[in-house]
């Protein structure tokens, strides 16, 4: 059984039921393998793109319920620190499993990246203007942007 959701645009969640990651792992794989192989064409028909393998490609992070938590809300925060180390370290394979040692080295930098995020997509900052005023003459020359946190 696989229940799917829809995050965003490029961003999608699986949850399987009654197997383990090793089954879940070669899944996975065969969804990559398909999305790997993916044309993509225009609205004639034609393909646009020959070598969709340089466009297209998945990356997955999985955590097992209830082997590294049984708190349904935690299986999307360590599924997602999962695929945040496929980001930040190519030599991990495309797709990661919840490690919980890693994940106790590494949460304060993963917490303040998704934090940066939040903050640029939700445009949290506040922007001032400083004026540049020319000593000489007094006039306002240019103006500095700054922002801050509210």
């Amino acid at each position: 059984k696989m229940v799917m959701g829809i995050n965003s645009y490029k961003e999608f969640y699986i949850f399987f039921d009654g197997i383990d990651h090793k089954e879940a792992i070669k899944t996975i794989k065969t969804i990559s393998d398909k999305i790997s192989q993916t044309e993509i064409r225009d609205d004639f028909g034609q393909i646009i793109l020959s070598d969709s393998k340089k466009s297209f490609s998945l990356s997955a992070g999985l955590c097992d319920y209830p082997f590294h938590t049984d708190y349904f809300p935690d299986l999307f925060k360590f599924a997602d620190f999962a695929l945040y180390e496929c980001a930040i370290d190519r030599f991990i394979s495309s797709i990661n499993v919840f490690s919980n040692e890693i994940y106790e080295k590494n949460a304060s930098n993963y917490i303040n990246i998704k934090n940066f995020y939040k903050l640029i997509n939700e445009n949290l900052f506040q922007y001032h203007f400083q004026p540049i005023f020319s000593a000489s003459t007094t006039i306002v020359r240019n103006l500095k942007i700054l922002n801050s946190l509210p």
